[in-house]
C-alpha cells in the first residue's frame, strides 16, 4: 500500500466492518509514477503469474519489506461496464487489512492505494554505427572437439565477401580448415561446420 499523494487514489470501495478494501494494481494505457504504462494483455499475464506465485501475504507499507498481516482476498481483471472499476483490462484486487493501524491510516485517507513492486527492464531501440574493417579476426566456436581461428574480409560498405579459418585437427587428427562465405557459419569441411561471430570483435575495434 502506498501513502496519499504518491500516484493517482486507486482504492475505490471498502467494507468497513471486513475491513476489506478494494482497489486498481494496474490500469491499461495509464503512465504510472515512472512514466511508463502497460497494455491490457500484459497486465492480464502480470496477474495470472501473480496468482499462480500465490503469495497473497506479500504486502508492505510503502515498500518497507515488511508484512503487516494484510493479505489479498480477490484478484480479477475489470471487465466493461464494471461500474467501480471503469477502465477495462485493469488489474484490481480485494486486500483484508486485520491491522489497527493500518485501517486508521486507510480511514483517514493516509494510505490511499496500492503500488506495485516488480523488478523489471527497459527495452530501448538503438541504432549503431560501426567502422568496419577490411579484415576481422577471432576463434570460432568448438565443433567436433575443436575450434580454429578465423579471419574475414569486408568490402567498403562493411558486407562481409569471405574469408577462412586457419589450420586445426578434428576429433580424428585430420588438420583441416574451412572457408567462410556467410555470415555466422562456415561452410562444411570433414562433416562438419563451425560458428562465429565478428560483431564483438569489430565493436571493440579488432
Amino acid at each position: 500500500m502506498r501513502e496519499s499523494g504518491e500516484t493517482l487514489t486507486t482504492i475505490k470501495k471498502a467494507d468497513e466492518d471486513k475491513r476489506l478494501v478494494w482497489g486498481v494494481v494496474y490500469a491499461p494505457g495509464v503512465p504510472d509514477s515512472h512514466g511508463d504504462f502497460m497494455r491490457a494483455d500484459e497486465i492480464e499475464k502480470m496477474a495470472y503469474a501473480f496468482s499462480k506465485k500465490a503469495d497473497f501475504t506479500a504486502i508492505d507499507v510503502m515498500h518497507d519489506n515488511k508484512r503487516y498481516g494484510c493479505y489479498i482476498v480477490e484478484t480479477f481483471i475489470a471487465r466493461e461496464g464494471d461500474p467501480d472499476f471503469p477502465i477495462p483490462g485493469s488489474w484490481v484486487v480485494a486486500v483484508h487489512v486485520p491491522d489497527v493501524a493500518l485501517w486508521e491510516l486507510i480511514k483517514a485517507g493516509e494510505l490511499n492505494g496500492f503500488s506495485m513492486e516488480v523488478l523489471a527492464y527497459r527495452e530501448y531501440d538503438v541504432e549503431l554505427e560501426l567502422d568496419v574493417p577490411s579484415t576481422v579476426t577471432g576463434t570460432t566456436d568448438e565443433a567436433d572437439g575443436h575450434t580454429h581461428t578465423f579471419e574475414a574480409w569486408f568490402d567498403q560498405d562493411g558486407n562481409l565477401v569471405g574469408g577462412v579459418t586457419g589450420e586445426a585437427p578434428d576429433s580424428a587428427g585430420k588438420v583441416h580448415r574451412h572457408v567462410i562465405k556467410k555470415s555466422v557459419q562456415t561452410e562444411e569441411s570433414r562433416q562438419h561446420t563451425h560458428r562465429f561471430a565478428y560483431i564483438d570483435q569489430i565493436a571493440a575495434g579488432a
